[in-house]
């Protein structure tokens, strides 16, 4: 029978090098690995193709903004993806780009379709995996750019970005993109900051609960975002605040 396969990010410990955070997550029982690539030099490739062929490694994290208009961004991106293809990764994660509440002056589905082109002329295996994030942090917007590409992505569900900016129950993201989605970031907190599974206000419990009504078998990976903030307590106690969620979710 098919399970849930439980990750983390390697923002959530951006002092740790790669084997260490590897082997911090699987001690804690979040053993896949979303690797974050940041600029065009990898130093650890031999580990991150051991990952990848002990399918612990699925997703290379890119800073790539899909409505960017940037050729360095674009030389970057493909960086990653000859990268992702050296190792055996299958998919590289692009944010959207700009934030939820501005008002471009561009078409942002036009611009993520010249990007998604540089992307498939390529010709790499990997596939861009398109996360809930910044400017489409609602499955209205998603759903919108499909239509507007003729193709859907596959989706890494940031299911806190879809709630505090999108303004979307998590029974309304899954309604509109549950079978876009392969990957799931979990992390809580609230429209000022966030926190440690269980002491913001995302509704978690609720979360859970549809996974387990939708049989969803995919990732989830555990976001701590200490990369970015600073003030986070350590991974370990992310994974230790998520484990009752967790628990109750495989035995209910």
């Amino acid at each position: 029978m098919k399970r849930v396969q439980w990750g983390f990010s390697t923002i959530g410990c951006p002092e740790l090098p790669l084997k260490e955070a590897s082997e911090l997550g699987k001690k804690y029982g979040y053993p896949l690995v979303e690797v974050r690539v940041r600029g065009t030099d990898f130093a650890e490739k031999e580990l991150l193709k051991q990952l990848a062929a002990e399918k612990r490694c699925f997703i290379l994290g890119s800073s790539f903004r899909l409505i960017s208009d940037s050729d360095e961004a674009r030389e970057e991106l493909k960086s990653c993806a000859l990268l992702a293809a050296e190792c055996g990764i299958p998919y590289i994660r692009a944010f959207g780009g700009c934030g939820y509440d501005e008002k471009p002056d561009f078409d942002p589905c036009e611009r993520a379709r010249k990007n998604l082109a540089f992307f498939d002329q390529l010709d790499l295996p990997a596939e861009l995996i398109l996360e809930t994030h910044d400017y489409f942090s609602s499955s209205s917007r998603i759903t919108a750019l499909f239509a507007s590409l003729g193709r859907k992505l596959p989706i890494i569900w940031d299911s806190f970005h879809t709630w505090n900016s999108g303004k979307e129950s998590p029974a309304q993201t899954w309604e509109q993109l549950g079978e876009t989605i392969l990957d799931i970031h979990v992390k809580d907190g609230d429209s000022e900051k966030l926190a440690l599974p269980g002491k913001g206000k995302y509704p978690l419990e609720e979360l859970f609960a549809l996974l387990k009504e939708k049989n969803y078998t995919g990732m989830v990976t555990c976001e701590h975002e200490k990369l970015w903030r600073p003030y986070l307590p350590e991974l370990s106690e992310a994974f230790t605040a998520l484990e009752p969620y967790r628990k109750k979710f495989e035995n209910a």
